[in-house]
């Protein structure tokens, strides 16, 4: 019997997935068009609301090698 985690398989990949943040979505969108992102952001948030999420996402887009920006591929490493 294997194990699927469920949260894992339905999280968003890209900002335009995140569904009730928007202010953080339009926040960081600008941020990576204009190139002014910064050095650190804090993520503060009730259970639920999506932190780990859109850090995942701010990570893959900073660190995707192929396509960097605003759509990351999802298959680097």
């Amino acid at each position: 019997m294997t194990h699927t985690n469920l949260a894992g398989l339905y999280r968003p990949k890209l900002l335009s997935e995140v569904v009730g943040q928007e202010v953080v979505v339009r926040t960081l969108t600008n941020a990576i068009t204009k190139g002014t992102l910064h050095s650190s952001y804090l993520f503060v948030g009730n259970l639920g609301s999506g932190k780990t999420s859109v850090c995942r996402i701010l990570a893959a887009m900073e660190t995707c090698e192929r396509t960097p920006g605003l759509n990351p591929c999802g298959k680097c490493s």
